[in-house]
């Protein structure tokens, strides 16, 4: 159980477990899918229908960058279609079998093999933490928020999923038990979770992209924001007062990029405990990381082994097992 005032921050390393494309594998299946007729390419189109698609594969290929979010940062006259291919691309993976846990193997995604699809599922962390949490108490025990830098929505489907299996009731009673631990998506998501909206205020829409159409990418990408772009003051309100409500804060799957560590006001996390994983990071990146934190934080913070994942990170923390 978590008993302390705690507040996860994803990057996107958190939902790569669950089948969602990182870095250069997003690039390389943006580049591929929009040099190809179909669906992929109609959609993007016409959600930036004065996009020179081919011009933008060509400089995307050619730039050398490690995510897509990069290299908008240097090529902002590629915004609109940069936005509507990375939301195109990464929907079809909001995919409910991912969440199954005692199901007939799974096969693995397109192009996935099935020894590639066990090893990936076999570092999923969102129901190791779940049962932690209900371990000595309820959910709705458990002081825990997130802060995710990421657009997919997989934590809430996986935390419906799961109270549902669990406590079962009313779609209102279910709805009440997610949404007690707060989720602030730093950068917008791909729209609301339809199983938790309460108003069609927002763009709401299903865990399911079978019927993912022109109007529901323009949808997401009018929604989303990249690195450089400003983020709703609204939004970062939120995040801070989490921030600072907390006691402990853990940075998940995180790349530590230097403008998304600014959001979160680090000044402001001085004395807190601060964890994070450094899984596969490199150590320049480690060195940079902690420059950041020494000047911020006075270096309060501690990384796991680079060989840790989110889930071995959680199995040896003493952040959930209080």
């Amino acid at each position: 159980m978590i008993k302390q005032p705690t507040v996860f921050v994803l990057g996107a390393g958190a939902s790569a477990p669950y089948g969602f494309p990182l870095g250069r594998t997003l690039m390389a299946e943006i580049f591929q899918k929009l040099g190809k007729a179909g669906n992929f390419h109609d959609h993007v189109q016409a959600c930036a229908p004065d996009a020179d698609i081919p011009r933008f594969r060509a400089r995307l290929s050619a730039s050398g960058r490690s995510s897509i979010d990069l290299f908008l940062e240097k090529r902002p006259n590629f915004l609109d279609v940069g936005k509507a291919a990375i939301v195109r691309a990464l929907a079809p993976y909001e995919i409910d079998v991912e969440f199954e846990t005692l199901s007939k193997p799974f096969k693995g995604l397109p192009g996935e093999s099935p020894e590639a699809a066990q090893e990936r599922r076999a570092r999923r962390w969102y129901h190791y933490l779940f049962d932690r949490m209900m371990a000595d108490g309820e959910l709705t025990d458990n002081k825990l928020s997130i802060i995710t830098f990421n657009f997919d929505r997989s934590f809430e489907r996986a935390l419906y999923h799961v109270v549902e299996a669990n406590y079962g009731g009313s779609a209102s009673e279910i709805r009440k038990i997610c949404l007690s631990i707060p989720v602030v998506h730093i950068h917008g998501s791909l729209g609301d979770p339809s199983w938790l909206s309460l108003s069609d205020e927002n763009f709401a829409r299903p865990y399911d992209a079978a019927n993912f159409g022109t109007n529901d990418v323009a949808s997401c990408a009018n929604t989303i924001q990249i690195v450089t772009e400003e983020i709703s003051r609204t939004v970062l309100a939120r995040a801070h007062d989490l921030l600072k409500a907390a006691g402990v804060v853990c940075f998940l799957g995180f790349s530590y990029h230097p403008l998304n560590l600014k959001k979160l006001a680090l000044e402001n996390l001085t004395g807190k405990v601060i964890r994070g994983t450094r899984f596969k990071l490199d150590e320049g990146q480690l060195t940079q990381i902690h420059g950041i934190f020494h000047s911020t934080t006075k270096g309060n913070i501690l990384l796991a082994n680079k060989e840790d994942d989110i889930l071995a990170f959680l199995q040896n923390t003493d952040v959930i097992h209080a």
